[in-house]
């Protein structure tokens, strides 16, 4: 299991926003059609994005994602846990794996039923050596994914990968879209809670706002 504690600190954020997570799909009243174009209005990441990366970057020896801009978020999950003031990457920092809860924009349905224009997105740097790293498969999802049509995004070729919900919730992907790549041995991808056509669109919105940052010399 992926980042289980993050998780939970994540979830016990999200009960103090009024977030549960959504019923089954079935269930759920889609207020807006779930191929409608909706617009996702984005601000600066936080002062401390840039360093953080780097830190990252440095101690892992290989690029990592790095979010430029982002929706209104809520709650960020860095490697120290929620919403430090001034996050740093530390010796006790392994996988590269950051968690948000944003605020959607108007007409978004995101995963919790009790918040629904609540969303969270996840991204992911996995290296070659964590037990995380696995051909064939999304990572954090129960069961390896469902895998979808090969893209390219950010100037990559990878693969479209959905994950259904699964009871464990912790798990990083459980019930998100994403794309997910390789490069050099190392496995990038950025999602979405909630299997919709709208958030796929999100997924490329926000990848055009990620730089890739590489280790300084």
């Amino acid at each position: 299991m992926l980042r289980a504690a993050p998780l939970l600190a994540l979830w016990a954020i999200c009960l103090l926003v009024a977030c549960e997570e959504t019923a089954p799909e079935g269930d759920v009243g889609t207020p807006f059609s779930e191929h409608a174009a909706v617009a996702l209005p984005l601000r600066r990441a936080p002062a401390w994005m840039d360093r953080y990366c780097h830190e990252a970057a440095d101690d892992l020896g290989y690029p990592v994602i790095c979010p430029r801009r982002l929706p209104r978020p809520l709650a960020i999950i860095s490697c120290e846990g929620p919403d430090p003031k001034s996050p740093r990457w530390t010796d006790h920092c392994f996988d590269y794996v950051l968690d948000v809860l944003f605020r959607g924009p108007p007409g978004y349905r995101g995963p919790f039923w009790t918040a629904p224009k609540t969303g969270h997105l996840a991204m992911w740097v996995i290296g070659p050596d964590s037990q995380f790293n696995r051909q064939g498969e999304l990572v954090g999802c129960p069961g390896g994914g469902r895998r979808g049509h090969p893209g390219r995004l950010l100037g990559n070729s990878g693969v479209w990968w959905e994950c259904p919900a699964s009871p464990a919730g912790a798990n990083l992907n459980s019930g998100h879209v994403a794309f997910q790549w390789r490069a050099g041995g190392v496995v990038y991808g950025l999602s979405l809670h909630r299997i919709s056509e709208v958030n796929r669109q999100f997924v490329r919105v926000l990848l055009e706002h990620v730089d890739l940052v590489a280790p300084r010399l």
